[in-house]
């Protein structure tokens, strides 16, 4: 039986640097064997056609869902009659994935980290630690990172999930 993924979030205020780290994150954990997939969740209207296009217009007509392909790329869009959970969204990367990093999802009880500006204070439940996006002293016994420590965040993944 395939075991789901398991995931690990990144959750903060607007612009405090998750995509930044993310971005560096995924090619230290790739370089070690590590197949990471990736989940983004946007407040904001996302749509990944254009107008005029095939695919829009098969969207247009009622097709759902569409598939756009250019042989080794998949775009997959789904309109659902609700919003897609991460639990669902995890399913798909079953066999695709050996750990899935998440931008957002604050209000899923998954292991994350915690951008912040202020003091971090003890681990809440399900924080792995807090990465402070001030001048703050890292203590990563406590938990707690420079937004640039990259390996040693990605150390932490690899040691409780990998």
């Amino acid at each position: 039986m395939k075991l789901t993924p398991p995931v690990i979030a990144f959750s903060g205020p607007s612009g405090s640097g998750k995509t930044t780290l993310i971005e560096k994150l995924i090619p230290l954990l790739a370089a070690r064997g590590v197949r990471v997939g990736a989940i983004k969740r946007s407040h904001h209207r996302i749509d990944i056609d254009r107008e005029g296009k095939d695919s829009h217009r098969f969207r247009g007509a009622g097709a759902n869902p569409v598939v756009v392909t250019d042989g080794d790329f998949v775009g997959w869009m789904e309109k659902n009659a609700e919003s897609a959970t991460l639990e669902a969204l995890q399913k798909r990367f079953m066999g695709k994935a050996d750990i899935i990093i998440v931008e957002g999802f604050k209000e899923e009880m998954v292991p994350r980290f915690v951008f912040t500006h202020g003091p971090a204070g003890r681990l809440e439940d399900g924080v792995m630690g807090y990465i402070t996006v001030s001048s703050m002293e890292p203590d990563h016994e406590a938990g707690v990172y420079q937004r640039d420590q990259v390996d040693a965040i990605a150390e932490v993944i690899i040691r409780i999930f990998l």
